[in-house]
């Protein structure tokens, strides 16, 4: 390996490294939002469905500049929308918290104006920043017989670093840094992300691809039918993060930063598939998320909340197998390089919309938490390689009726009579077991009580 190669294989893999600012930036946001909304979990579904929107248009601006721009034309590009970032940060979170916390408007959007305020142009800048590494990547690649896949491998870094710092946050930052200080070492973070990602791309934008090598480089076009798969397998394990993070923090065990599980199962799944020898699961993958899905449908109809932790690591050892299922599914279905940034684009968007259906649809659509059980009949389309006997559409109306059997016979069982929902939450109203009398949860907490007799 020449020193060229050297350089490049290391100096790329720290840019993408760096870009786990992003999910430091999303752990930052939601602790000082937090309070001010009563540590409701929906504050951070929230959060995260905005910084999905984010990524999408970073992504979007990604790849109008790998498609209309020359190369060094987008670094200087870049370099300006970083500068404009910095210009727009705020000094400290608090007083902007403070300002969006009119209690007078919709919650949700509040939380929104909050997040786009506090980090919006920021988070727009790092996140523009992953497809265009990879793309300045395949620029440098152009004629060097790199490794298969290269600029593909550095969303291993990105998603690597990016679980590595939602894991270490509750142990290790959170541990030691006030608020204050964990703003100070998120703008210093951010810093450190787009200065080496701008290096980078001036030494991409200095090299000139070896011409017989690029004649190989196919340039067409993304078929329309291959995008609209893209986003939609981006968008079911999205949506499905959403649904088990809200399950789990309300319904099952509402502990401080238990969020941060899910996220990390979701962006680790990333890192493995992507990674060389990622693809070995490739036939263990169908069984993995027939299995995922099913044990997630027995926990929910059943109503299981106990013991604790059997029950947590259940929905989370199906989750992450499901996306390892799910993500292995969109490698496989990857484009060449020459086309990296439109998949990357339509993967933002896919998990977008995962996101957004979750955080702002579903709660004006229904009383109750139904996002989580419709993710996984979601799922079931993407269940290739089953025999023929449980391939769908079958697998998905057997599925669907033996759900919607158990969730409302869980639902009569459990008495509930009455059920809204809010920004907050869901709240029931429900016959107590033990007497003539209801009570008031929200997900396990009985908030009150009221006797139906004198006697």
């Amino acid at each position: 390996m020449n020193l060229d190669r050297v350089f490049a294989t290391l100096a790329f893999a720290a840019a993408a490294l760096a870009s786990a600012w992003l999910f430091l930036a999303e752990l930052v946001t939601a602790k000082a939002l937090m309070p001010r909304f009563g540590g409701a979990p929906s504050v951070w579904i929230v959060c995260l469905a905005c910084f999905q929107a984010a990524i999408v248009a970073g992504s979007f601006h990604a790849d109008l500049l790998a498609r209309w721009f020359t190369p060094m034309a987008q670094v200087i590009v870049q370099a300006a929308v970083v500068a404009v970032a910095v210009a727009l940060t705020p000094a400290s979170p608090v007083d902007v918290v403070a300002l969006n916390h009119d209690t007078s408007g919709d919650a949700g959007l509040r939380v929104v104006a909050s997040v786009v305020t506090l980090v919006g142009g920021s988070f727009f800048a790092i996140a523009g920043i992953g497809p265009l590494i990879a793309h300045w990547r395949t620029r440098w690649d152009a004629g060097r017989a790199p490794p298969a896949d290269a600029a593909y491998r550095l969303s291993v870094a990105a998603n690597a670093g990016s679980a590595a710092v939602l894991l270490s946050y509750p142990f290790v930052i959170e541990s030691s840094a006030g608020l204050s200080g964990q703003w100070v070492l998120l703008w210093r973070a951010f810093l450190v992300a787009a200065c080496s990602a701008l290096v980078c791309g001036w030494y991409a934008s200095r090299l000139r691809p070896n011409p017989a090598a690029a004649t190989g480089v196919t340039t067409t076009r993304c078929q329309p039918g291959d995008v609209a798969v893209w986003a939609a397998l981006a968008a079911t394990p999205a949506s499905w993060l959403a649904g088990v993070t809200a399950h789990l923090t309300v319904e099952v065990a509402p502990i401080p930063l238990l969020w941060i599980a899910p996220l990390a199962a979701y962006l680790a799944s990333f890192a493995i598939v992507f990674s060389p020898g990622g693809r070995r699961l490739r036939p263990w993958e169908p069984a993995m998320l027939l299995s995922a899905i099913a044990v997630t449908t027995v926990l929910l109809a059943g109503g299981f909340e106990q013991p604790v932790w059997i029950v947590l690591s259940l929905h989370l050892a199906s989750f992450f197998c499901a996306s390892l299922a799910l993500h292995g599914q969109l490698f496989d279905r990857r484009p060449p390089a020459s086309r990296l940034t439109a998949f990357y684009l339509a993967m933002a968007v896919g998990g977008a919309l995962g996101g957004l259906f979750n955080a702002l649809v579903a709660p004006f659509l229904f009383d109750a938490r139904h996002e989580y059980p419709i993710a996984l009949l979601a799922a079931t389309f993407w269940t290739t390689g089953l025999p023929r006997s449980l391939r769908v559409p079958r697998l998905q109306l057997l599925l669907a009726a033996a759900f919607g059997v158990a969730f409302f016979s869980q639902e009569r069982l459990d008495g509930v009579v009455h059920r809204s929902r809010s920004f907050f939450g869901v709240l029931r109203v429900c016959d107590d077991e033990n007497g003539p009398s209801r009570n008031l949860r929200h997900g396990r907490i009985i908030h009150g009580v009221q006797l139906l007799s004198e006697d």
